[in-house]
C-alpha cells in the first residue's frame, strides 16, 4: 500500500464520502428510523461492540434488526432462519440497509467505507495473532469478504447454523480475504469492491 493511500488519503476520502451520504441520505434514515421503531419496542439503533483498527473495541452502528435483547440469547452471528431477526429486520439485511448507521462510525474515525469486516470481541480470541494483520487497518461497511459472502446467512444455515460451523468453516474463510485486502489495499482496489458490493444489492 502507498501511504499517501493507506493513511491521510484514505482517512480523506472517507470523511468526504462518509459525510456526503449522510447528508444525501438524511431523508431515507429518518425514514428506517421510524419503520424500525414502530415495528418492534426496542428504538431503531442497535450498537455491538467490534474490534477495531490494532485490537481497540468501538461500538459499531446498525439499524436494529433484531428483537431486543437478542444479541445475549444467542451467538454473534445469524443464519437465514434464526428466528431472532424481525420480519422488518430481514429486509434490512437482505437489502443491507441496517448497514448505512455506519456512516457515522466512518465519521468518526472507527471504520472506512473498504476494509475487513469488524467481527465481535467474543472471536477475536478465538485466532490470536492471524487478526494482528488484518487489525492492523480501520475495517470497513464493506470489503472483499462481505462482497464473497454476501450469502453468508444463507451458507450457515446449510451448515447447520451453528457457532462450531461459522469459527471452523466461514470465519477463517473471511480473515483469508481479509488478509488479502490488507496485503494489497489500493485505491483501485477500493472502488473495485465498492462497485462489487454496490452491483451485489442492486441486482444480488
Amino acid at each position: 500500500m502507498s501511504f499517501s493511500y493507506s493513511s491521510s488519503g484514505k482517512r480523506v476520502l472517507d470523511l468526504f464520502a462518509a459525510s456526503f451520504g449522510l447528508a444525501l441520505l438524511a431523508p431515507l434514515l429518518l425514514l428506517l428510523v421510524a419503520i424500525v421503531a414502530c415495528h418492534s419496542p426496542g428504538g431503531a439503533f442497535y450498537w455491538g461492540r467490534r474490534g477495531g483498527r490494532n485490537g481497540k473495541a468501538f461500538l459499531q452502528w446498525k439499524f436494529r434488526s433484531m428483537f431486543v435483547g437478542a444479541d445475549l440469547k444467542g451467538p454473534a452471528f445469524t443464519s437465514s432462519s434464526d428466528r431472532r431477526v424481525t420480519v422488518i429486520g430481514r429486509w434490512l439485511r437482505v437489502t443491507k440497509l441496517d448497514e448505512l448507521p455506519q456512516l457515522i462510525n466512518v465519521v468518526r474515525g472507527e471504520m472506512s467505507l473498504v476494509g475487513p469486516r469488524p467481527e465481535a470481541e467474543k472471536y477475536l480470541s478465538y485466532f490470536g495473532s492471524y487478526y494482528d494483520e488484518v487489525m492492523s487497518v480501520r475495517p470497513g461497511i464493506t470489503g472483499v469478504s462481505q462482497v464473497l459472502f454476501r450469502r453468508e446467512q444463507e451458507l450457515l444455515a446449510a451448515l447447520g447454523g451453528t457457532e462450531r460451523a461459522y469459527l471452523e468453516d466461514v470465519l477463517p474463510r473471511k480473515l483469508a480475504c481479509d488478509g488479502h485486502y490488507v496485503r494489497h489495499c489500493s485505491l483501485c482496489f477500493d472502488v473495485v469492491i465498492l462497485w462489487r458490493t454496490v452491483r451485489a444489492v442492486l441486482f444480488g
